[in-house]
């Protein structure tokens, strides 16, 4: 097997660096969250993260600026791709985007707020996420297939410290966000159905149905939040996602990833509070 020049650089920056892993919450649709945190630490990775915590605040962000805009329009700015569709097709509507990082951004202003000295890398679906990560700071972005075949090379040659045995995730954790990547995710954290009337929210996926609906922006008026992800299912249909389950069945491991994980404290212990993450700012211009 043989690496491409990136994974190649990546692999001797592990040798040198603390990175840590921020995993994409649709990573369940690819590998095991019993064993990828142990199997990443195994190969070098300093710690292993999801985006929970950083959903969880972006969450709080949405719901207080809800309440600050009473009623004006909002777009979710949580998919790069869906903000760059905006930027370039329809740059009328950037002023409705939610001024706010994405999880993955906002995971690393969290991440390198705690541990210091460290590098980040991002690990997804998304390949406009790798674009993403260059403008925001993120030090390193892989996508799921990237990440196979990293761990695949490093365990059949032997790159491995089998002397770790810690196989839960690290840093502030919660389960609720783990939602997040299933279309409609956004809204069911926000508590979308408490805040707006059934008529005053939408949760749409896929370049089709948004461009549909984006077209008649003006003529729906009554709509106030557009909760958007560019792809079918939403992030668990991404480009750059393994499997060859449907979008029901990814929808559902997802789904029962959050009951397994409560059940069995992947996570830990370490539970993820709004206060934890004082004095880090969390906003963006587009």
């Amino acid at each position: 097997m043989e690496l491409s020049q990136e994974l190649k650089i990546l692999l001797e920056k592990l040798k040198k660096e603390k990175i840590v892993v921020m995993l994409a919450p649709s990573f369940v649709v690819d590998f095991d969250p019993e064993s990828i945190p142990l199997e990443l630490k195994q190969i070098g990775f300093y710690q292993v993260v999801e985006l929970t915590f950083a959903s969880k605040i972006l969450s709080h962000y949405y719901h207080e600026f809800f309440n600050e805009k009473k009623g004006e329009r909002i777009i979710s700015s949580v998919c790069p791709s869906c903000v760059g569709l905006i930027k370039t097709k329809y740059p009328n509507l950037v002023k409705y985007l939610a001024p706010f990082d994405s999880p993955m951004t906002a995971m690393n202003k969290i991440v390198k707020k705690r541990w210091k000295n460290t590098k980040t890398c991002f690990i997804g679906p998304c390949f406009a996420k790798k674009v993403e990560a260059k403008q925001y700071g993120v030090d390193y972005a892989l996508t799921f297939a990237e990440c196979r075949k990293l761990m695949d090379y490093c365990y059949e040659n032997d790159i491995v410290n089998m002397k770790i045995k810690d196989s839960t995730f690290d840093g502030d954790y919660n389960d609720f966000t783990k939602i997040f990547p299933v279309s409609g995710g956004l809204c069911v954290n926000v508590n979308a159905e408490h805040v707006f009337k059934k008529s005053q929210y939408i949760s749409l996926c896929g370049l089709k149905d948004i461009e549909k609906e984006l077209k008649n922006f003006d003529k729906k008026k009554n709509v106030i939040f557009w909760d958007l992800l560019f792809c079918e299912g939403g992030c668990i249909g991404g480009p750059a996602v393994l499997s060859e389950r449907s979008i029901k069945e990814r929808t559902k491991i997802v789904k029962d990833y959050v009951h397994l994980s409560y059940d069995k404290k992947i996570g830990g212990d370490e539970i993820g509070h709004i206060k934890d993450a004082d004095g880090i700012k969390f906003l963006k211009k587009f």
